[in-house]
């Protein structure tokens, strides 16, 4: 359908430009509605042919977005959940350097450290994301607990082995 539609639409701004004048799409143009205005029925036809553009290229957005969670075998639902989840973990990682910034803010200031204020306070733009010592900080504790972790679950499978 939009094929055809598109089609269409070229078929007539074709007529319109190449019949010139006296062509049978200039003619019935200007006679649209009784408005001897061939110019109004180009743009609107213009608008149209960019507005199926459009849409065409969401649909088609959405369908390549549909085979890539059929190749991860995931349903939509299922990718609604996870992205919810990693938002939320981001958001609250963002709201832990925050909130930690700012503690580190005022000690800085107290201590007269203006080198630790310019990093702490450059550190929150995202070009500047890799000096962030807060953000750094953060992010080891995390990999400390994750490593913390995969050794006790790795001790509780060595364990179960022995005992068997």
């Amino acid at each position: 359908f939009v094929l055809v539609h598109v089609l269409s639409i070229f078929v007539f701004l074709i007529g319109y430009f190449a019949g010139g004048k006296d062509g049978v799409v200039y003619q019935n143009s200007n006679n649209w509605l009784g408005l001897q205005k061939p110019m109004i029925v180009l743009v609107v036809n213009v608008l149209i042919l960019l507005a199926t553009i459009a849409t065409l290229g969401l649909v088609g957005q959405l369908l390549m977005f549909h085979i890539s969670l059929r190749k991860q075998k995931l349903t939509t639902y299922e990718y609604i959940v996870k992205t919810n989840g990693r938002n939320r973990d981001l958001a609250l990682l963002e709201s832990e350097i925050k909130s930690r910034r700012i503690m580190a803010l005022g000690r800085a200031n107290r201590e007269g450290k203006k080198w630790d204020k310019f990093k702490l306070i450059c550190g929150k733009y995202k070009m500047c994301e890799s000096w962030d010592p807060i953000r750094q900080a953060i992010l080891r504790e995390q990999e400390e607990r994750v490593n913390h972790e995969a050794a006790i679950a790795a001790n509780t499978d060595t364990t179960k082995n022995n005992k068997n």
